[in-house]
């Protein structure tokens, strides 16, 4: 069964580059188009480059830069996932992803070296 794309629009999202991580609080972010990204994975690796188109239905992201060229001649954008992509730039045209950015920062970021120990559960001895 096909998810409607509201539910697939979690799905397309991506780590912020370290540089915008410490400035917005905010480890990842819903891709959009106009977003400068960099792939990570595969044989385009390295790439940045504009996101030109994402596909909801497909959760797939199209970024300028990463093409190939047809047995005819033309030239298509091939599909990435966004987990594959780092965003280096956000587009912040719009005011509510302004929005979403102050509200994830008000949560503070916990990492895996900061996590609490937990105690190993114990056996009961018979």
């Amino acid at each position: 069964m096909v998810q409607p794309s509201s539910t697939n629009q979690k799905l397309i999202s991506a780590r912020l580059s370290p540089e915008l991580t410490k400035e917005y609080n905010v480890r990842s972010m819903q891709i959009r188009k106009g977003d400068t990204v960099r792939v990570q994975r595969g044989s385009f690796k390295d790439v940045e480059g504009k996101v030109t188109q994402v596909n909801r239905r497909d959760a797939t992201i199209r970024v300028e830069g990463v093409t190939r060229e047809k047995s005819e001649g033309s030239t298509i954008f091939l599909p990435i996932h966004p987990s594959k992509t780092m965003i280096l730039k956000l587009n912040l045209e719009d005011n509510r992803r302004k929005d979403i950015l102050k509200r994830k920062a008000s949560k503070p970021l916990v990492k895996a070296s900061e996590t609490p120990n937990l105690k190993p559960h114990k056996s009961k001895e018979t």
